[in-house]
């Protein structure tokens, strides 16, 4: 069933998702003068967990798209192609491209970003779910396949409810 409309619950729990990613960017440290503080620990942890809700929402609108080929072509345009230009200027940047060697390097270390979407170069730690996307959009046929078979009856509803946890 394809979405028509944007639900303005889920715009808003995203807008909250946003906002709590923000203030992850903008705490404080959890350690005060070398000890733990309970309360920062706390926060922090309350604020983390958005950006997992982030990416559930993303797959809430994910089979908006008509095809398989169409939304990977649109997940290619509006982030692969900009991770990649990021990671390049930062690469330029901190001296990535200065010379044979560093050039060796440094398509070694995106190399390895693509292939274990782990980011692997200074300064793109924190683009870890964009990798995350990308996975999860080139594997949605294999996901879309699952969840039709767990739709297929209740007792597969109820073992997935079940398992997912652990």
């Amino acid at each position: 069933m394809r979405k028509k409309e944007r639900d303005i619950r889920v715009e808003l729990l995203r807008i909250a998702c946003c906002l709590s990613v923000i203030m992850l960017h903008c705490k404080p440290s959890s350690i005060i003068n070398g000890e733990p503080s309970f309360l920062r620990y706390l926060f922090s942890n309350l604020i983390a967990d958005p950006v997992s809700i982030f990416l559930l929402i993303t797959g809430f609108y994910f089979s908006s798209s008509s095809s398989y080929r169409e939304n990977l072509l649109k997940n290619i345009i509006r982030i692969f192609l900009p991770l990649l230009l990021y990671t390049f200027v930062i690469l330029l940047l901190s001296g990535g491209l200065s010379s044979l060697s560093a050039l060796v390097h440094s398509l070694t270390a995106v190399g390895e970003c693509l292939i274990t979407w782990t980011p692997r170069i200074h300064n793109t730690g924190h683009l870890w779910y964009l990798y995350v996307h990308l996975l999860i959009v080139l594997l949605s046929p294999i996901i879309q396949h699952i969840l039709v078979f767990i739709n297929e009856s209740y007792s597969r509803h109820y073992i997935t409810l079940v398992t997912i946890p652990v």
